[in-house]
């Protein structure tokens, strides 16, 4: 019969867990903190550096002043929308009032419905794989056709782009 020290057992399994969730963390943030820096590399300076002249540099000036510069020169192009807190004060005071009150959220896959003539259907394809899951299956232009005239398609399919450019 062996005899168990369970004060020894517990201070084993204390230190090994110890040691393996030390471990475990640091390999988990050096990962983190790597695919970040390369993230953060590859969706600003390594974009720039597609555009800038062989042999040039723009020293002292930041991505986000380059980004928000580039901006300005699609300022005729931006949609406005309502933002949460507005369209939660419609609903609020729609419900106080005792008043109707309709609300449409359009989605990725609608705004990618609607978009199909503007954008290639490999682009909607790549954009929104679950479209067929969702009963579309591209081109459907019955389905985009029938709900909006082609400028409120045009006017969503730039909202869904710069939504859907984003969140990438």
């Amino acid at each position: 019969m062996r005899l168990i020290n369970k004060s020894a057992d517990t201070k084993y399994l204390t230190g090994y867990n110890t040691g393996y969730n030390s471990g475990y963390n640091e390999g988990y943030n050096r990962g983190y903190d790597t695919a970040l820096d390369k993230g953060v590399f590859q969706g600003g300076d390594a974009i720039v550096d597609q555009f800038l002249p062989e042999n040039v540099i723009l020293p002292n000036i930041s991505i986000n002043s380059i980004i928000a510069a580039g901006l300005d020169h699609f300022y005729q192009y931006m949609v406005p929308v309502l933002p949460t807190v507005d369209i939660y004060g419609l609903i609020r005071n729609a419900l106080e009032l005792r008043k109707p009150l309709s609300i449409i959220r359009l989605g990725d896959g609608e705004l990618l419905t609607m978009a199909q003539g503007m954008q290639s259907l490999e682009q909607l394809r790549q954009d929104g794989p679950f479209l067929h899951y969702a009963g579309v299956d591209l081109p459907d232009y019955a389905d985009s056709s029938s709900c909006y005239c082609t400028a409120h398609r045009n006017r969503a399919w730039k909202s869904c782009h710069r939504f859907r450019t984003s969140i990438r």
